[in-house]
């Protein structure tokens, strides 16, 4: 394996140890979960963690992420699980941690929430431009005009230009990161009670939402993963070619370095 400026080894046995708590506990009550982002690419493509990976992902459809943000605390005293509802420490939207109490630097894996995507595609367009706006007022508040920007050259240049006129305005004064949070929320949540053909992750960074068929990633499977089974979506191509296109094909050297540690 590539050398590390951090113990890759020990970061992932933490994660794995909270990953299988997880899983038991989701197992035990009934809660649906599944590999999710690079962490599915991971189990699919590697059988385990792509090989410069540093972080696990998981992700619940709605009723299962409110069922398992609701019990989990109650059922663990050596792990609990922060998210925007039960901590004012985090700004995140749509999804929490499930950390360590021991050890909350490495032992942490993140759970993200799905919900519904409006069936109407105009509805669905004005949702994609709530979010947006949001997710910039956010970013704006969180980040420095130089801190993390992806996409294009043009679309960095966007981003950080709209980060020094919002200081400018002053939002990053009168408005916290969790403001636009629960504004988000609030802009997701008005379509939890329909039974909608579609669902996304209303978080990812990424310039429209990417909506999903509800059978894609409604039924899951046993997948491989460090040579232990986990539930993936029975739909996880479909899922992975929508997010990263070719997924099975490895990314240029450059950008094969760990994302979450240094």
């Amino acid at each position: 394996m590539k050398e590390f400026s951090f113990d890759m080894e020990a970061v992932r046995k933490s994660q794995l140890k909270v990953l299988d708590v997880v899983a038991k506990f989701c197992d035990e009550h009934d809660i649906k979960y599944f590999l999710a982002f690079g962490t599915l690419i991971g189990a699919v493509r590697h059988k385990g963690y792509i090989p410069w990976d540093d972080d696990i992902d998981i992700v619940m459809l709605r009723p299962d992420y409110d069922k398992f943000r609701e019990l989990f605390n109650e059922n663990n005293t050596d792990y609990h699980f922060e998210c925007l509802e039960n901590s004012s420490k985090t700004i995140w939207m749509l999804k929490g941690d499930v950390v360590d109490n021991n050890n909350s630097k490495d032992g942490r894996i993140d759970v993200f929430c799905m919900d519904n995507v409006p069936d109407d595609e105009k509805l669905l367009r004005k949702l994609s431009i709530h979010r947006k706006i949001y997710r910039a007022l956010w970013g704006a508040t969180v980040f420095t005009v130089l801190g993390p920007a992806g996409g294009s050259p043009f679309r960095k240049f966007c981003v950080r230009a709209f980060r020094i006129l919002a200081r400018v305005m002053l939002i990053r004064v009168f408005f916290s990161p969790r403001y636009f949070s629960e504004k988000i929320t609030q802009e997701v949540l008005q379509y939890s009670n329909d039974k909608t053909k579609r669902v996304a992750h209303y978080s990812v960074d990424s310039n429209r939402i990417l909506a999903i068929n509800r059978s894609a990633v409604e039924n899951v499977i046993d997948g491989e993963f460090e040579g232990k089974l986990y539930k993936i979506p029975a739909g996880y191509d479909e899922w992975l070619r929508l997010c990263y296109g070719d997924y099975m094909q490895l990314p240029p050297e450059s950008e094969r370095v760990p994302k979450h540690h240094s």
